[in-house]
């Protein structure tokens, strides 16, 4: 009886670590770059394994912890795990801060420096 609980608890903790890693990891990547267009301004947000930070709104350019926390929110609209982004995502962000978006692009490196990329446009 003893070893079926210690069997269901231990269960239960990989389950809950396993869905815990499965949220985003900076160190799945040697460098992400993310750029948002919109009508009015353009963001871009720049991150090098292991902890370099920095995002840009406008001329405005911000490092260090206030550039990875931004990094962190911005991130929270986007999934990638996905092969491209799609209207739905668009929609999320601009109803979080990003009206009128015109265009996205994220470059992704892994650790073994393999290129991924999404691009997002209006249709014509």
């Amino acid at each position: 009886m003893l070893y079926k609980s210690v069997s269901t608890i231990l269960c239960i903790f990989l389950l809950l670590a396993s869905s815990v890693s499965a949220s985003f990891s900076w160190y799945d990547h040697a460098s992400l770059k993310l750029t948002i267009e919109t009508v009015e301004t353009l963001y871009e947000w720049e991150y090098e394994n292991p902890d370099s930070f920095e995002y840009e709104k406008g001329n405005e350019i911000i490092r260090g912890e206030e550039a990875r926390k931004s990094f962190k929110e911005v991130l929270q609209f986007l999934i990638l795990s996905k092969p491209r982004i799609d209207g739905e995502t668009i929609e999320r962000l601009e109803r979080n801060g990003f009206p009128k978006i015109t265009k996205v692009v994220i470059y992704s490196t892994d650790r073994n420096y393999s290129l991924k990329t999404w691009i997002w446009k209006p249709k014509d």
